[in-house]
């Protein structure tokens, strides 16, 4: 329409108008890719790993940035069955959940952390941080597939569902704990 009014800004017009079609786009190839992803997680390929050295592995990557991850390692933690690759897609998911929870703090803190379950029976992995918290309302929704909060960042609710269906897939259960200081993963 602008064309055939031969609008004198009409190249401005176009171009703007072409880059938001094409981020639109890619945004949306992005979501199509992580729900085909998510559909077709695979099976756990279970081999012996040693969490606290997946743990230190996932988090080097966040060490010297603006928000630098703590990591708290138990000593003598026993060897685990697991999918090495998909319990590290576990910790990068909890962190970065972490990171925007507390993206808008000057204070913000995040920190992993591995030990040994109460009774001894099992090994628990998690991640806390200082952010805003998990409304009580939707602590039962965010593991569900295609829910977010992220909405205007891009988000497609899948990442909080990922960790869930990883740790069900491994015979483990996630939970979320709100304290007054912080918000806590524990898997």
């Amino acid at each position: 329409k602008t064309w055939k009014k031969q609008h004198p800004e009409f190249a401005e017009i176009l171009d703007e108008s072409t880059t938001t079609v094409l981020q639109e786009a890619d945004r949306l190839k992005h979501i199509v890719s992580e729900f085909s992803d998510f559909a077709r997680m695979p099976k756990p390929e279970f081999q012996r790993i040693d969490l606290n050295e997946l743990v230190r592995s996932a988090t080097a990557l966040y060490q010297g940035g603006a928000a630098p991850v703590e990591v708290k390692l138990a000593d003598k933690l026993p060897e685990l069955d697991a999918d090495k690759n998909q319990m590290n897609q576990v910790v990068l998911n909890l962190v970065e959940n972490a990171r925007d929870a507390i993206s808008k703090k000057d204070n913000g803190a995040i920190t992993v952390s591995t030990r040994m379950g109460d009774t001894n029976d099992r090994v628990m992995l998690v991640v806390e941080d200082n952010g805003p918290g998990v409304p009580p309302d939707l602590k039962d929704k965010v593991f569900a597939p295609y829910f977010t909060t992220k909405h205007a960042k891009g988000g497609t609710g899948l990442g909080l569902a990922i960790v869930h269906r990883i740790v069900s897939d491994h015979g483990g259960r996630i939970t979320i704990t709100v304290s007054f200081d912080f918000v806590s993963m524990i898997c």
